[in-house]
């Protein structure tokens, strides 16, 4: 059975968004993953003042993608998780945003950290 992420799209709202596989049912090497997220407590105040704190984490592949998002899930200070398979833009006069990677931030890629 192919695994489904549910992305938040507001207060108890839940859309299936699977991505559709290539082949063999394998993704496409190489293909990149983002997983974006708001950062609540962030949000607001010190780099973020009057913005709001956006976290986007790149992914080697869809899996590492719903590690790092089951485990954005788990915490309480972040919202509006989604995956997608496009690097992100967000507007500097609205949002305030960080990119990672398994190198700054390894503690989001390992499954259920939090």
């Amino acid at each position: 059975m192919e695994r489904l992420y549910f992305m938040a799209q507001g207060a108890g709202s839940v859309l299936l968004a699977p991505f559709k596989k290539e082949g063999d049912g394998q993704m496409a090497k190489g293909r990149r993953f983002y997983v974006t997220m708001t950062d609540r407590f962030m949000s607001g105040w010190g780099m973020a003042e009057g913005l709001i704190n956006k976290l986007v984490f790149e992914c080697d592949s869809y899996d590492e993608a719903l590690v790092v998002a089951e485990n954005a899930e788990s915490r309480g200070d972040m919202s509006y998780i989604n995956i997608v398979d496009h690097k992100p833009w967000y507007d500097p006069k609205r949002y305030y945003a960080q990119f990672r990677t398994k190198r700054d931030a390894p503690a989001w890629y390992k499954d259920r950290n939090w």
